[in-house]
């Protein structure tokens, strides 16, 4: 069975962004509560969808708080791009913020629905006249995706909490929502239709973490307790022990750039699961693995180990260990992790 495989399309997934506007400064929504979304955000001919919670290694070393478009074909090389598609407002709204990314003319623009429900779009290249301030209808051109055909979208809806062990560290992410479950029907079930999950819940999730256990999100202990360690800043010094944004049934260690192996990784079968490490456990050991989500039935690539023992409920040690005899004990290469 062929699994769709993001990096294939080599599109830009880096999300660092930056804007000149303060938040007071920023235009505002009217009104409380969410809404429904009534139009498409672009055309949904050869196009894949990749739920919440996609994880790619030292970029997105945790679980995107976004879903992914992807205008993709197949091609004798695997997946190809569609191509530059327009890109239209999927509610009314006005535009709060326009973050520039990278490359150049690629940007990250919000839009609020209502004072505490607003959806943002990620590598979208406006069109002449959208600014911040500008209102928009549902069904409005916006932009375009520019020659990759992908966009992010994003929910944020204030009164919703996902319930992360330290809220501190993710701001707005904190707030996320599946951009799909705000949908009216039919839009909603063709949308759903296009998610590349197994099983019946296509939304995603991003948030694993259980409290006192190794379960979720790690961050190196000399990260600042803020949305710097979460965002690109903190990218490469981050860990997650979560599941696959393809398979939810297997479970996947996601590694930033501080420890000897970097990337995410199959475990598909766990000695012992996440959320039943404690401090009582002690030392842990698991392999990292590969598979190519093309082609599963192959055999499993060895990338090495990852030793894990919490010293606290909110403190971890990890090292990696390339591949080679099984560790049994840590090095001075072991990092301290906290929630």
């Amino acid at each position: 069975m062929r699994r769709f495989l993001l990096p294939l399309l080599a599109l830009p997934i880096a999300c660092g962004d930056s804007s000149t506007t303060s938040a007071a400064m920023r235009p505002q929504a009217t009104g409380t509560g969410t809404r429904p979304f009534t139009a498409l955000p672009l055309s949904l001919t050869n196009t894949r969808i990749v739920a919440l919670g996609a994880m790619n290694g030292s970029q997105h070393t945790l679980p995107t708080d976004h879903i992914y478009f992807y205008g993709a074909i197949d091609t004798p090389q695997g997946l190809g791009s569609i191509g530059d598609r327009p890109v239209y407002a999927i509610a009314d709204g006005l535009v709060q913020q326009v973050n520039v990314t990278t490359p150049p003319g690629d940007v990250k623009v919000w839009i609020g629905v209502t004072s505490t429900f607003r959806y943002y779009y990620g590598h979208l290249f406006l069109d002449a006249g959208i600014v911040e301030g500008t209102k928009v209808l549902a069904g409005q051109r916006i932009g375009h995706t520019g020659t990759s055909g992908a966009l992010d979208l994003g929910v944020v809806n204030d009164q919703h909490d996902v319930g992360y062990v330290a809220p501190d560290r993710y701001g707005e992410t904190g707030h996320t929502q599946s951009p799909l479950s705000f949908y009216t029907e039919p839009l909603r079930t063709q949308l759903y239709a296009l998610v590349k999950r197994d099983g019946p819940e296509k939304d995603g999730r991003i948030n694993y973490d259980i409290a006192g256990t190794l379960s979720g999100n790690w961050f190196r202990d000399n990260l600042p307790l803020d949305t710097r360690s979460f965002g690109g800043e903190g990218w490469g010094h981050q860990a997650s022990f979560a599941f696959d944004v393809y398979a939810p049934s297997v479970a996947k260690i996601s590694i930033g750039g501080e420890l000897a192996v970097e990337g995410q990784f199959d475990i598909p079968v766990p000695e012992i699961p996440w959320a039943s490490v404690t401090v009582a456990s002690g030392m842990v050991t698991y392999r990292l693995t590969t598979i190519d989500p093309n082609y599963p039935e192959r055999r499993l690539n060895d990338r090495g180990w990852l030793l894990a023992q919490m010293l606290s409920s909110s403190r971890v040690k990890l090292e990696a260990f390339l591949p080679g005899p099984k560790p049994v004990a840590f090095t001075v290469a072991a990092r301290e992790y906290i929630r």
